[in-house]
């Protein structure tokens, strides 16, 4: 399991963490630390992410 932290198009949560799940992120509210992945929020293409941001 890989977690990022992406700016999305379209997406009020921008700038949050998300983790890679094959051609898809699933958006997470936070940092993954306090955030476990059955918490996660919404799917998201790829090809929606406009930039990766450090961690």
């Amino acid at each position: 399991m890989r977690y990022v932290r992406v700016v999305v198009d379209g997406l009020e949560e921008s700038g949050r963490y998300g983790i890679v799940e094959g051609e898809t992120i699933r958006i997470i509210k936070d940092s993954p630390l306090f955030f476990p992945p059955e918490d996660a929020g919404i799917k998201v293409s790829l090809s929606a992410v406009r930039k990766f941001l450090p961690p």
